[in-house]
């Protein structure tokens, strides 16, 4: 039976170093990816209020939006105003 020599102090140390650094690595790729979840989902929540608002401000003035974007459409205060 074989037997392994003793690991060094230092040797076990930056074993350690490695390891915590990896797990670091590991956390931030996990925390960036709950991050970008999290974008998208607060996205999809935007754009379903923008609906919703359009929706409202045209059958309340009658008037369809005539802007590519939501906020192209109401920046002149024009329709706001109605």
């Amino acid at each position: 039976m074989l037997r392994r020599a003793p690991q060094k102090r230092e040797d076990r140390e930056a074993q350690a170093a490695e390891a915590r650094k990896e797990q670091a690595r590991i956390r931030a790729v996990q925390q960036a990816a709950e991050d970008q979840k999290a974008k998208r989902a607060e996205t999809d929540r935007m754009r379903d209020k923008e609906e919703n608002t359009q929706a409202w401000i045209e059958a309340v003035t009658g008037e369809t939006f005539q802007g590519k974007t939501f906020h192209e459409s109401l920046k002149n205060g024009v329709l706001l105003c109605k």
